[in-house]
């Protein structure tokens, strides 16, 4: 879209598109999906632009945010620089030079240009200081506090939504459960303590204590507090003793030691119970948390990888934990130091128990002031008491500031088989072997190869490898492969040749830059459990990231966090590039494998066709079974990026390759997104759609906060009426009665497209909601879900007969020319149409097997307590209300206003057509939707009219206009059509002396008129208030 459409919608200015050369090839049809804009050719397109263009700005506000971020992003880059000196620029400053600049006259500027010019080349040139170096050099380590902001102000809208009525109801009724809260208080710290009391009185869970640990002595009201204990000690050495003997008290369940200033989310205690209501052997529990500024921004969010076990260890991520008194007894409560206490106290209680033995609760639910509370010095000390306990002889090294390296002893050395995976490029063979001969350093190593009659072919080849056979200090076995031999394959017969205990498989296009490469690895998979350990790879040239591990289903299917976006000197997300981390599965780039867990899992399956997907399985397969996989930084190799040979002209290969990654792929999917739906070390609350680590902000389910029995529905509506009517408003209404949780992604909300399968498994909802699916993106989706594992019951939401659209409507072009087949494309891979009215069950019944009928209706709370007054003023005030799509329906009564405006106050609501304009006595442009129902009410309407056109699109509408004009308790006059008959509304045929007798008729007998509209506002009560059918509407989008 030009910068200049947003532009003209901002200001009021209606759009209209003239068609040309230049759109049919470039146009994005989907711009039409804007309110203002119309295509020239259409029907009255200025005036239906102009009715439209009020509703942009309530259109858009994502847009908008997107655009304030990116002035927010322009202003933090900016600013950023290092501004050139004083000195330099004589008696101007920095700001008042740029500022002053701006504010002369255009031919003013223009000489004074080359000044400015100079101004910006010496904040370009001059070095950056070195700690806006060392900003620079971390500025991917953390998402964007745009996006923390609105991931918790979505989590926030989520919480109040749900959290305050049926759950916690739920769990204060199992409120057995106590919790002792415990703080170490210094001196200056009472303003944050006051903090953490406000946050804890706000708890929906009740059944907890608070014991406070100084050197102070105790405020007044802390002392007739039965709930608020103040232990006053004479040093601080005493501590650990008292807190230890607080937490072993009878009748406290589970302890959690908080730092003064933490802010527990309402949520805190009444989600620790319920977990551990649902998992009664876990010990110990950890949430996530994060950092607020004092202006209120949300400055890093720490949204924490799951029961990463190497990830933990390696910089003091957990955070406080709440730990079961039988834990706490054992491993005797208190940490080594006075600092970061909970690091110490998780590694004694796996240490004791195992790591299964802690859960990780994936919500925000504690808060910081500016910085996470931690101290380095304690953790280390913690981490070198673990280890030598553990692994006696390991080396703890610095990562970055605020994470560390373990190296793992050495304590044998023993032989591997560096295996180089070949794909009949010979030049790339011998450049990886020449650098694994000259830089491994590693004592005890063979090399494996396993040629295909092209490279055995190939003369430099051959040389290099009698050289090496000649007097090498390592031993090279070469054996002979077929063509038709993968990588797969390839790592199968080294693995069965190869005798010893593990093996290095390394693709050829892979070079070693470390002698330490594989000591590294060696030292890491000789710890317990591990069947694979892959090092960090990353680009030739650049040192951008390859591969860091794999996420399930990022991007799709299975992909490396940063990927081609970070470099080696980057940190990442909590450290995410230079930390040691479990992972679910690896690159084949390059990977030490254990042949034991190898051979126990029968390897890897060839019957995959593509490699990438084969070894991703066999990863998988390893992890199923209980197995480690790990990602180690402390070794690195380089990807080359060499394409392979897949020439497209080559047609045959190219399709094949395709071919094998599409059914590899597939199979994947069917084989483990039952087992595996989301990615056991991916926090669920980040995205999957970007490389980079940031939360998900485009859709957020209740049901990831508050996880009880509720029935779970994600939506897919389209924006407006429709979407209330037939989709929020009754999913509000079931979520407010406790009933079910809700997770509502509206179309147009984003500039992405649809769920991948493995966002909709991860997503683990009962039932899925399209509505007006009808594009490619939305077709496409819906046959990826239909192959998803265990997928939800999908249900398609129609409203209107969008394969006959009116021939003058503007919404026609947002329907494709095909959209009959499209529809039944999409209805084929549904389990059920749910439609608005008979006559659009009747019409679409060759296209769905199941199909039911949930009418529209109006909710109470927006229309009952609303009142419109009759006779106001001298004449009737008749009235219409709606939307430009009823351009060509309001044509119909041109000439009945011109023979009864003189008897009636004509008042036109939402849009007018301009040759009805002069006629009317008022117009009152479109509000917001919340909006309109006391907008409507506030006209007082003595007379109401609701004409249509008679054509099949109206047919097939629903009784909606009648129920807000009954509602009100005003009297219709109506088009004689299906959607009108049968109710309180007088019906007329579409003549103008109809129309005007009927007219006549109340305008000339009001106490009649609103007897009628008595009458209809009782059947609207009686058969159309939603709370009244929340029953049907629920059973129309559940599996019977």
């Amino acid at each position: 879209m030009s910068s200049i459409i947003p532009e003209a919608l901002s200001c009021g200015c209606p759009v209209i598109i003239v068609p040309s050369e230049y759109w049919n090839n470039h146009g994005d049809p989907r711009i039409f999906q804007n309110p203002g804009i119309e295509l020239a050719s259409t029907q009255y397109a200025l005036a239906i632009a102009k009715a439209e263009i009020s509703l942009y700005r309530t259109f858009t506000p994502d847009q908008f945010n997107y655009y304030w971020w990116q002035v927010e992003r322009f202003i933090q880059t900016t600013q950023d620089q290092p501004l050139p000196n004083k000195e330099s620029l004589g008696n101007n400053a920095p700001q008042d030079m740029l500022l002053g600049f701006w504010l002369l006259d255009k031919e003013d500027r223009q000489k004074k240009a080359s000044t400015l010019a100079a101004f910006y080349d010496q904040i370009l040139s001059q070095p950056a200081s070195k700690a806006s170096a060392r900003k620079t050099d971390t500025s991917i380590n953390l998402s964007s506090p745009l996006s923390n902001q609105e991931w918790l102000k979505k989590r926030k809208a989520s919480e109040w939504d749900y959290g305050t009525t049926s759950h916690q109801a739920t769990a204060n009724s199992r409120n057995t459960t106590s919790f002792s809260l415990l703080i170490r208080l210094n001196q200056g710290e009472i303003p944050k303590l006051a903090d953490t009391l406000d946050s804890l009185a706000q708890q929906l869970y009740d059944n907890w204590s608070l014991d406070v640990i100084s050197t102070l002595p105790a405020p007044d009201a802390v002392k007739e507090n039965s709930l608020f204990g103040w232990h006053t000690i004479e040093t601080t050495e005493q501590a650990d003793a008292l807190i230890h003997s607080l937490g072993l008290r009878e009748g406290c369940d589970w302890i959690v030691e908080l730092p003064p200033g933490a802010v527990l989310d309402p949520l805190y205690l009444l989600r620790l119970a319920d977990e551990i209501h649902r998992a009664p052997d876990i010990r110990a529990f950890f949430v996530d948390d994060y950092t607020i500024t004092s202006d209120g921004i949300c400055s890093e969010l720490r949204l924490k990888p799951g029961l990463n076990i190497e990830h933990l260890r390696s910089m003091d991520l957990a955070g406080p934990i709440c730990i079961h008194r039988d834990s706490w007894v054992v491993v005797q409560g208190r940490g080594t130091s006075n600092g970061s206490p909970w690091f110490s106290q998780l590694l004694q209680i796996t240490d004791k128990f195992g790591w299964s033995s802690i859960k990780h609760i994936p919500d925000a639910l504690i808060s910081y002031p500016d910085t996470f509370p931690t101290n380095t010095d304690a953790c280390l000390l913690a981490l070198y008491q673990h280890l030598a306990k553990n692994t006696p002889g390991s080396e703890i090294l610095a990562a970055t500031e605020k994470s560390w390296r373990i190296r793992y002893p050495l304590s044998r050395t023993p032989r591997v088989a560096i295996a180089v995976l070949s794909s009949n490029q010979p030049d790339l063979l011998r450049r990886c072997l020449e650098s694994i001969t000259q830089k491994t350093g590693y004592p005890d190593f063979e090399i494996l190869l396993q040629l295909s009659p092209e490279e055995k072919s190939d003369r430099f080849l051959a040389e290099w490898i009698a050289q090496q056979q000649d007097g090498s200090r390592f031993q090279l076995t070469v054996v002979d492969r077929s063509e038709a031999d993968d990588l797969s394959a390839q790592c199968n017969r080294a693995v069965r040749i190869f005798s010893g205990e593990f093996l290095a498989a390394i693709r050829e296009d892979i070079v070693i830059i470390q002698p330490e490469w594989l000591e590294e690895l060696v030292r890491t998979a000789l710890q317990c459990n591990i069947a694979v350990v892959a090092p960090r790879v990353i680009r030739a040239g650049d040192a951008h990231i390859r591969s860091v591990g794999q996420v399930l289903g990022l991007r799709g299917t299975l992909t490396s966090p940063y990927a081609n976006e970070a470099t080696l000197k980057d940190n990442g997300y909590l450290d995410y590039l230079q930390v040691a981390r479990d992972v679910s599965s690896v690159s084949n780039a390059c990977a030490l494998l254990n042949k034991a867990a190898f051979d126990a899992l029968d390897g890897i399956d060839t019957n995959l066709p593509d490699p990438n997907f084969a070894w991703a399985d066999f990863c998988l397969k390893q992890l199923a079974a209980g197995h480690r996989l790990l990602c180690q930084p402390l070794a690195t190799v380089v990807d080359c990026d060499t394409p392979p040979l897949d020439i497209e002209a080559d047609f045959e290969r190219h399709t094949h390759r395709k071919l094998a990654k599409a059914q590899g792929e597939r199979l994947f999917n069917q084989r483990w997104l039952a087992a595996f739906p989301a990615d056991p070390f991916w926090n669920p609350n980040l995205s999957l759609h970007s490389e980079q680590i940031v939360p998900e902000t485009d859709y957020l389910p209740q049901w990831r906060h508050l996880p009880d029995q509720a029935y779970r529905i994600f939506a897919r509506p389209i924006t407006g009426a429709q979407a209330t009517y037939r989709i929020t408003s009754p999913l509000q209404a079931l979520v407010n009665a406790g009933r079910v949780a809700q997770c509502v992604w509206p179309m147009g909300s984003s500039p992405r497209d649809e769920l991948s399968m493995a966002e909709l498994a991860r997503l683990s909802a009962d039932t899925v909601i399209v509505q007006n699916y009808i594009h490619e993106h939305h077709l496409a989706a819906l046959e990826n879900w239909r192959r998803l594992p265990n997928r939800p019951f999908t249900v398609y939401a129609l409203d209107d007969l969008i394969t006959r659209m009116a021939e003058n409507s503007h919404f026609q072009k947002n329907f494709p020319v095909n959209s009959a087949g499209r529809l039944k494309f999409a209805l084929e891979r549904c389990d059920r149409l749910v439609v608005s009215t008979d006559f659009l069950a009747e019409i679409y019944a060759g296209l769905s097997k199941d199909i039911l009928v949930v009418p529209n209706r109006l909710e109470s709370a927006l229309w009952l307590p609303l009142v419109s007054r009759k006779r106001t003023s001298k004449k009737p005030r008749i009235g219409w209300a709606g939307g430009s799509g009823h351009y060509a329906d309001l044509t119909l009564l041109k000439e009945v206003i011109e023979r009864t405006r003189h008897e009636a106050d004509w008042v036109f609501f939402g849009m007018c057509p301009d040759e009805i304009r002069p006629l009317i006595t008022e117009f009152h442009g479109l509000e917001q939707l919340a909006a309109y129902p006391a907008k409507l009410a506030s006209l007082n309407l003595d007379i109401a009219v609701a004409p249509l056109e008679q054509i099949p699109f109206n047919q097939a509408k629903s009784n909606l206009r009648l129920l807000e004009y009954g509602a009100l308790g005003i009297p219709v006059v109506c088009t004689d059509i299906t959607p009108y008959r049968n109710s309180p509304a007088h019906c007329v045929a579409n003549t103008t002396d109809a129309w005007v007798n009927a007219l006549r008729e109340r305008i000339n007998d009001p106490d009649a008129r609103e007897r009628e509209g008595i009458i209809l506002r009782q059947w609207v009560r009686q058969h159309y208030l939603l709370e009244n059918h929340l029953d049907e509407w629920l059973a129309a989008h559940q599996p019977e």
